[in-house]
């Protein structure tokens, strides 16, 4: 019980934590430090897409920043890895579906 209410209030904070990134941003669009933190948390949270898309904006004002040419390099592939998985695993939920349909059928 308590690993589980840990992993609710660690998700929350990281929530909480790209939230104040998202409004720091609003208020200094060029605020890079708030971006390639959010970019960060998007990651460790698993939201690929959304970090891809904040580290090409850091690369954008800053072409030096390494940490984001790394990501940007990392994160495509582990993005088309995810949506195979993904892709898989929805063809094999159908088709144990259409199995279990016919086999009602008949």
């Amino acid at each position: 019980l308590y690993n589980t209410n840990s992993f609710v209030s660690l998700q929350e904070l990281k929530d909480e934590a790209i939230s104040d990134c998202s409004r720091a941003i609003d208020l200094d669009p060029e605020y890079l430090r708030a971006l390639l933190r959010r970019a960060e948390l998007y990651e460790k949270t698993e939201k690929l897409d959304e970090a891809l898309e904040d580290y090409k904006q850091v690369l954008e004002r800053d072409p030096n920043n390494s940490g984001a040419r790394r990501a940007c390099m990392r994160l495509p592939q582990q993005i088309q890895e995810r949506n195979e998985k993904l892709k898989e695993e929805m063809i094999g939920t159908y088709c144990t579906r259409t199995h279990h349909i016919s086999l009602l059928l008949t």
